[in-house]
């Protein structure tokens, strides 16, 4: 084979490759890739999304219920810090130890509101009692000594008194047993003090029980009957023996209006001094 027979055989078989080969639109292959990768990425950003809001959905759902927070029931649901306090976590025990605390709290306020409103009612009343009690007409009070009013019963003590007033309304009321206040006077030694007290007891047999050795009949405003006795205790006629030491004065009263017995008693230093406040007590009585 010489060498033209070779460069017939060449050109017949790129003839024949080319016949074989389509045809190649080189620009219409660029747009169609062009085309495939937009069509892919569209496809990716599109899972992308789908996933992106499948977990929001899922772990967005308690972040969001702890993002609306309050901080007292009154206020307005507001975002709060997304941080990892917003998430319950094992603070859980420290936020009900903080809602216990708060709540022994609120409750101690509350008792001490309530001994303050006591105290400040007990205070009215006092101020109201005093008044009432000044309010008496004709009744001769020293000077300087203090009037008391307990359950309409009016009278009146010399100043100095110890410690505050006793007051006792738990008894109801028997023929021994009653409603009481107490005046705490001055010491007179050996375990002794000055005191008057007022009691409200039932009558007796409908009345006053009866009196023996030596009484007097005082006018008393608002009583319907009255007796009454002022005499000096030492150890000789003391009605316990034995007891104390201690001379005084010692006085009662009983005054009956309507259904109830008043029963005024106490004791002040022995002497003439004595004598006169117990008898400066009897004057200052009044019952409505």
């Amino acid at each position: 084979m010489n060498d033209h027979d070779t460069t017939v055989l060449s050109s017949r078989l790129h003839h024949l490759a080319d016949d074989m080969t389509p045809a190649v639109d080189v620009v219409a292959q660029v747009r169609a890739a062009r085309a495939r990768h937009r069509s892919r990425r569209r496809a990716r950003l599109t899972v992308l999304a789908v996933a992106t809001v499948t977990a929001t959905m899922v772990v967005g759902v308690p972040i969001a219920i702890g993002t609306l927070t309050s901080s007292a029931p009154s206020e307005v649901a507001g975002p709060a810090d997304l941080s990892t306090s917003a998430v319950p976590t094992t603070n859980d025990a420290d936020m009900k130890r903080a809602v216990a605390e708060a709540r022994v709290a609120a409750q101690a306020a509350q008792a001490q509101a309530a001994l303050e409103q006591q105290a400040a009612a007990e205070a009215a009343l006092a101020r109201q009692a005093a008044e009432a009690a000044a309010e008496v007409p004709g009744l001769p009070v020293p000077a300087g000594w203090e009037r008391r009013t307990f359950q309409g019963v009016t009278f009146a003590v010399p100043p100095g008194s110890r410690t505050a007033d006793t007051i006792d309304e738990s008894a109801e009321p028997s023929f021994m047993e009653g409603p009481s206040l107490t005046w705490n006077g001055p010491s007179l030694g050996d375990g002794e003090y000055s005191l008057v007290t007022v009691r409200l007891l039932e009558p007796f047999e409908g009345g006053l029980p009866p009196m023996d050795g030596d009484y007097f009949l005082p006018v008393v405003p608002g009583g319907t009957d009255t007796h009454a006795f002022v005499l000096t205790l030492g150890p000789d006629n003391d009605p316990i023996p034995g007891r104390t030491t201690v001379e005084r004065t010692s006085f009662g009263v009983q005054i009956l209006a309507g259904d109830r017995r008043v029963v005024i008693g106490g004791q002040f230093p022995a002497g003439a001094a004595g004598e006169q406040m117990a008898r400066d007590v009897i004057a200052s009585i009044a019952v409505t």
